[in-house]
């Protein structure tokens, strides 16, 4: 049986019943897909680029017909008439809810979860015998009107962003007095300019001016008739710099300066003797050789006691040039930096180094018209790098970066600046040099970081922005 279903298997029947199988499957995957994109538009509106389904407005329709029908009764009938009207107001509720959402979301008007909760737990339909929230009466008027929870909730959010809206409309805008009252002035002022013209060729001329007044008049203005006092002077600058530029000496003068005053530069030569006297020939050329090996040994004796000098020099000249501290094989480097920095903004975020990008103030806030200055060291970094050769071909490290970006619940800028040490990178690391392997367990960098070589530790390309 099994061979025979195999040999039916090799077949051109069974491959194209295998192909047929496969395709019905995969319309059957892509049907909705497929019948999505050539189904007709069947949407009420379109308001902002957003289209209001059918489905919408037909839920929304019934929600109205149920409302009528429990506040009349069961008298109430709904005709084509009636059926029409609140059709065309549906929609017409459809569109503005539409618009006002659009507008809302241009103008990032948004209704906090504690303001929704406030205003639900407000309503009075939904407050028991005692005064406070239901639970029990809120199930059940959701059931009464066919709504889920997060349908509601949705619907009031969407009510009170709203009404913020409606209230900043009808509310108008007043201008204050301080603004009006020079406007008002400036448009109500009336000014009267009396002109006469007085041709200068028809005037008179003036009388020449006598010596008195002359002279009052230069008294008055002395200014524009003296000028400032001036004086020259010549300056000669002599000494010897200037002076032995044009002065040439030859050798020959210098020869005869030196040779006169030659006891000034010459240091006449002193020896000292030590004379023994004895009558033996062989005595004195013992005394002789013993007296050279007692000036050898004392000349031996000068140059080892330099040597432990000599050594020093040696060891400092050959230790490596560095700031890090060696301790039983273990090399610590110190490092990081303290940081100075100051932050403006022009929307007031109430933040440190580190924007908010999640509360950034809008134009319907205050503090979206109010700047903000400020001056910090939070990000001011200290590090400690421990590494040491475990074997010859096995190296174990350990690095600590902190900053101070932490912010705790006692954390403030109120009086003494105190803020929390916040860890950037904490972690050991192992290398085994010869076979390439790096074992690292800790907090790093994560793996979106690019690295210079490899992933080794140490070698990322950090960010170019600043990175709080």
């Amino acid at each position: 049986m099994l061979r025979a279903l195999r040999k039916l298997a090799d077949t051109w029947i069974a491959r194209a019943f295998f192909v047929l199988l496969v395709l019905s499957f995969a319309v059957w995957g892509v049907g909705d897909m497929v019948k999505g994109l050539f189904a007709p538009d069947t949407s009420l509106a379109k308001v902002a680029g957003e289209k209001i389904p059918l489905e919408e407005g037909q839920t929304q329709l019934r929600r109205e017909l149920d409302r009528l029908q429990r506040q009349l009764g069961t008298t109430f009938e709904a005709n084509p008439q009636l059926r029409r009207a609140l059709a065309e107001q549906t929609v017409d509720q459809l569109v503005l809810d539409r618009a006002l959402r659009a507008e809302q979301r241009r103008l990032g008007v948004a209704v906090p979860d504690a303001m929704l909760r406030d205003f639900v737990f407000g309503i009075a339909a939904f407050r028991g015998a005692d005064g406070r929230f239901s639970r029990v009466l809120f199930e059940n008027f959701l059931r009464q009107n066919g709504l889920s929870e997060q349908v509601l909730l949705a619907m009031v959010r969407s009510d009170l962003g709203r009404q913020q809206l409606a209230l900043a409309v009808n509310s108008g805008a007043s201008a204050p007095d301080a603004l009006t009252q020079p406007l008002v002035a400036a448009l109500l002022e009336q000014r009267a300019i009396a002109l006469v013209l007085l041709p200068a060729a028809e005037a008179p001329e003036p009388p020449a001016p006598e010596a008195a007044q002359l002279a009052r008049f230069h008294e008055n203005n002395p200014e524009r008739f003296s000028a400032p006092e001036y004086r020259e002077g010549t300056l000669a600058v002599m000494n010897a710099a200037l002076l032995s530029r044009e002065v040439e000496v030859s050798e020959a003068d210098l020869l005869a300066a030196y040779e006169a005053r030659r006891a000034q530069f010459d240091t006449p030569e002193t020896r000292g003797v030590v004379q023994v006297l004895v009558d033996d020939p062989a005595k004195a050329q013992a005394l002789a050789v013993a007296q050279t090996a007692q000036v050898a040994a004392q000349a031996n004796a000068a140059e080892i006691k330099t040597i432990p000098a000599q050594i020093q020099v040696a060891v400092q000249a050959n230790k490596p040039k560095t700031d890090k501290i060696y301790y039983k094989g273990v090399s610590i480097t110190m490092g990081g930096f303290a940081e100075a920095a100051s932050i403006y903004r022009d929307h007031d975020e109430t933040a440190d180094i580190s924007s908010s990008f999640s509360k950034f103030p809008f134009a319907n806030d205050r503090a979206g018209h109010t700047g903000e200055t400020r001056f910090t060291a939070r990000q001011s970094r200290y590090s400690i790098l421990a590494q040491g050769d475990v074997t010859k071909d096995i190296t174990a490290g350990f690095y600590g970066e902190f900053d101070f970006q932490g912010a705790a619940q006692t954390a403030n800028a109120n009086q003494s600046n105190s803020y929390n040490p916040r860890i950037r990178h904490l972690y050991g690391q192992v290398d085994w040099n010869g076979s390439g392997w790096h074992l690292l367990a800790g907090q790093n960098w994560s793996l979106l970081t690019l690295n210079n070589n490899g992933i080794t530790p140490r070698a990322e390309v950090t960010p170019p922005q600043i990175d709080a």
